[in-house]
């Protein structure tokens, strides 16, 4: 299966120290430059100032001509824009995009979408992580990863798990 990603899962799951994840879950992994040029971007970290390095399992790849978007769609940035049509054009099996407005857009264009959550949710069913709970409390906490306290009990209750502070 071709996996193709945006920048935000990449951040996330090298942010948290769990990018063995990508290649252990999907082997290689494609990316377009403009995502390869905002992950390069030094960030906010948990307070402190990093930059991070691409997995090894990590390929750029990029698209042969880009997409054309319709106007009633919210803009999408350089590297959504180019992970969708790296997607469309390798027809990839799954995009990695957390982005409301370019995971609808994957989705009116028929393809597989999952993210950050959806991955770490993967890697419990696959055995790869012990548990979810405390890597979704630290992306939110480190990562400035936006997580709705709802849906993180659903997802945990989806899985078997509590919250980080106790509650189910």
């Amino acid at each position: 299966m071709i996996v193709v990603s945006d920048t935000s899962a990449l951040v996330v799951l090298c942010a948290l120290g769990q990018e063995q994840l990508l290649a252990r879950l999907f082997g290689e992994v494609f990316i377009p430059p403009a995502v390869a040029r905002e992950f390069a971007r030094p960030r906010r970290l948990a307070g402190v100032t990093r930059v991070l390095t691409l997995p090894a399992s990590v390929r750029v790849q990029a698209p042969t001509s880009p997409l054309t978007f319709s106007p009633d769609i919210p803009p999408l940035d350089a590297g959504e824009a180019e992970a969708l049509a790296l997607a469309v054009e390798v027809r990839a099996g799954l995009l990695l995009m957390d982005e409301r407005a370019g995971r609808a857009e994957a989705r009116r264009r028929g393809l597989h979408v999952t993210g950050v959550v959806g991955i770490l949710i993967r890697a419990k069913h696959a055995g790869l992580v012990p548990g979810i709970a405390g890597l979704l409390r630290r992306a939110a906490d480190e990562c400035d990863f936006w997580l709705d306290d709802a849906f993180v009990a659903q997802v945990l209750a989806s899985v078997g798990e509590t919250s980080s502070d106790g509650t189910k």
